[in-house]
């Protein structure tokens, strides 16, 4: 049985539904064994307060009550807000398109109650496009897109799109204020028959702001796609020896993209086990500083939308002296300390020996002078 609710009076809060067949006889009665509430419904506020005249913003009205009754209609203006979703506290919905820029004032209708607030919605000119930097990607997607333009702080979810190949490829953006927001590239799913050394040009390039059709297409871009960086691996093994502080040289093809007249490079992050390392790179290779590691790491490049890993790294640590070294330091250590010794205890038998010849020497000149002497006295 559907019904439609009559006007409740002011002392009217609650009741039980009642339902009679024919005529209300108890016999002829059921009532529902819960209580059927009147509500006073409110509204409070919205967010946001503005949107473009294409339309697409979602609004969220907040109030109380704003559960009860069965349709809900969402007028700004004479423009309806398509009702989306609701709870107790609020009421999501989303514009449509204002041939003009306008205040409207909220108004929100359940069923027979008109709901009135001092709630004003401002239509504004849509947002536009007046550069991206830079106009390129690789195949792979996910670099960063600077985009400069005109009311972007409009827009709630932001997209960037490129159609290649009769498919159209998405990826987010992130509004900074109302003239600057950046954008990750679209990467582009090409089959297996792709020649990885061409470049590619998308058949459309735009952005998906709101409702917004202007934008869906750039006129005024070539963007462009160059092939994705190749590596190869360290070995056969796949595993790369290295002594303690050597750069790691990661070998390959198209690692800095051919852009004419600007010098832009891939931002790279080559992490050994999971310290990175500082990068710098050519265009055939990368060159790792080894962070301060010892032992087996794994090591993996990441670019834009993709990663590879071209294999292990063994950082053997400085080894210690072996055994038959040990063996003969000591040996010949210990010859240098006998030779020492003996040449000290020479010396000393050298150095006895002048001290008797000299005390010899000292008696006989003491006797010449004795006889001298007495010789004199006779």
């Amino acid at each position: 049985i559907v019904c439609e609710m009559g006007e409740a009076k002011p002392s009217q809060h609650a009741g039980f539904v009642e339902i009679c067949v024919a005529v209300c006889r108890p016999e002829f009665m059921a009532r529902s064994s819960q209580l059927y509430y009147f509500m006073t419904l409110t509204l409070a506020d919205l967010k946001p307060t503005r949107g473009p005249m294409s339309g697409g913003t979602q609004v969220t009205i907040t109030g109380t009550n704003l559960n009860a009754g069965s349709n809900v209609v969402v007028m700004f203006g004479s423009q309806p807000c398509l009702f989306h979703r609701r709870s107790p506290s609020y009421i999501i919905c989303n514009t449509t398109s204002s041939d003009e820029v306008l205040d409207m004032k909220v108004t929100v209708q359940v069923d027979r109650a008109r709901i009135r607030q001092d709630l004003v919605f401002q239509y504004v000119e849509d947002p536009t496009i007046v550069r991206i930097e830079p106009e390129w990607s690789i195949v792979s997607g996910n670099t960063p897109i600077a985009v400069w333009g005109t009311h972007l702080d409009l827009i709630q979810n932001p997209q960037i799109r490129a159609k290649h190949g009769g498919k159209e490829h998405i990826n987010i953006c992130e509004v900074l204020n109302a003239t600057e927001m950046t954008c990750q590239a679209p990467a582009l799913a090409l089959g297996p028959e792709h020649q990885s050394d061409l470049t590619e040009r998308p058949e459309e390039f735009g952005f998906i702001l709101d409702n917004v059709q202007s934008l869906l297409i750039l006129n005024k871009t070539n963007f462009t796609y160059y092939p994705n960086p190749v590596f190869e691996a360290f070995s056969p093994s796949g595993i790369l020896e290295l002594k303690p502080g050597t750069p790691i040289i990661l070998k390959g093809k198209n690692l800095i993209p051919p852009v004419a007249g600007g010098n832009v490079k891939l931002n790279y992050t080559v992490l050994v086990g999971e310290k990175p390392c500082t990068v710098t790179v050519s265009d055939v290779q990368l060159l790792c500083e080894s962070p301060n590691l010892i032992g087996r790491h794994k090591v993996m490049a990441r670019v834009g939308g993709m990663e590879y890993s071209p294999g292990m790294v063994y950082i053997a640590p400085d080894s210690p002296l072996s055994l038959p070294a040990i063996v003969s330091i000591a040996v010949a250590g210990g010859l240098l300390i006998i030779f020492i010794v003996a040449v000290l205890i020479a010396y000393k038998r050298k150095s006895r020996e002048s001290d008797l010849t000299l005390k010899r020497l000292q008696m006989q000149m003491d006797n010449l002078e004795s006889r001298v002497a007495l010789e004199c006295k006779e």
